[in-house]
This record gives C-alpha cells, structure tokens and sequence, in this order.
C-alpha cells in the first residue's frame, strides 16, 4: 500500500497543483527594492530558502552574503540572525498577522529602502485540495511533507488596488518562481501553525533606522 502511494503521489501532487501567474503593475518593477534576483540553486553560500532570502538583503545593501548555519530555522530565529547581520535597520517580526496587519505592512513592499520577507506554508498556496493532500502526506511520511510546506521567500510589491502581493519565490522548482497571489490566501498560509514546531509563521520587515537631525 505504501508503495503504491509513494508511486501515485507525483501524480496526485500535480493535478493539485494551483498555478498563480505573474502580473506586474508596470510602474512596479518586478525586482522590487532588490538589487538582483536569485534562486537557491545559484546562491553559492546557501542552498536553504531562509538564507537564501536573507542574502537578497545583505547582496542589495552590499554586505557579504553569509553562509548557512542550518537549512532549517524559525522564523523567531530568522528574525534574530537579521537583527545581529544589520544593527543600522529595525527589524520587525510580524507573526501570524489578520489581515489588516498584513496590508498596513505589504504597503511598505512599495517603498524604497523597505524589505518584507515572509516565512510560509506552501501548502494552502500551491494545493487546491488541502483535506485530501493530508491524507496522502499522512500515508507516505508526514513528516517530511510538512517539512517541503514551510519556506521563504522576498515580497517584491504589493498591488492594493487588487489586493495581491507579488513574491520571488527562491526555489529551484520553475514552477514556482515569481508569482502573484490574494492577500486572503498569503495570509492564511503564515496563519497556519507550522506541524514541526506548532509555531504560526509570519513577515520580517527590516528599514534603515533615520539619524535624528541636530
């Protein structure tokens, strides 16, 4: 029985899968505040979403990339690293924010000097099907299902008027790459506890800290 799961999940996996193509107001750049976009396959330092995501900030303020220390950290923990990496920026933790939390925090994704990245479960993002996924994650190893639906990745610009967010997804799949999606959905899937750690997940927005003028 196992074994015929194992053989049938690829297919199940893909005829659940939700595309979200890319739509980019044109007075929004799809690079965002970002000085070069990059994907965990070509980030030499790190393999992991996490740091992959948090180098996009330190490569955009000119600070040398870091290497990872783990490939799997909290979003708590991804929040400390940022705060030791940039003492000249605040950096706010957000964690499983409502919705108007959310939109007060995306309108800064169109602001210079302004970085949001977002710690996530891909699950309610890709999968139409949640109920039905579970089931299947539960008979081949729910573990690691659970483990390949949390990540990070930078938000690139936010679109109010029809309440999407734009992210650049950092991983090495092309199907996912960048992409739009309802602000409805994004914040369902930081809302959601993470399985591993019973931890809601949630956004870091990091901005310079302005000198107070003499």
């Amino acid at each position: 029985m196992v074994l015929l799961v194992l053989y049938l999940t690829p297919y199940f996996l893909d005829s659940q899968f939700t595309y979200h193509p890319v739509k980019v107001r044109v007075d929004n750049p799809a690079r965002g505040v970002y000085r070069d976009l990059f994907y965990q396959s070509t980030n030499r330092f790190a393999t992991s979403c996490a740091m992959t995501t948090i180098n996009h900030i330190l490569h955009t303020l000119g600070i040398p990339l870091r290497k990872e220390v783990t490939t799997s950290i909290t979003v708590k923990s991804a929040h400390r690293q940022l705060q030791q990496l940039l003492p000249d920026h605040h950096v706010d933790l957000l964690i499983g924010p409502n919705l108007s939390e959310l939109r007060q925090v995306l309108t800064f994704a169109n602001e210079p000097d302004h970085f949001i990245i977002a710690n996530y479960s891909r699950i309610p993002v890709w999968f139409a099907d949640y109920s039905m996924l579970k089931m299947v994650a539960y008979e081949i190893s729910h573990m690691q299902l659970y483990t390949f639906s949390g990540h990070y990745s930078p938000i690139l610009a936010f679109d109010a008027a029809n309440d999407e967010v734009l992210i650049h997804d950092v991983n090495i799949n092309p199907r996912f790459y960048d992409h739009t999606l309802d602000v409805i959905t994004f914040q369902q899937a930081m809302y959601k506890p993470s399985h591993l750690t019973g931890l809601r997940r949630g956004l870091i927005h990091v901005y310079p800290k302005r000198k107070i003028q003499s």
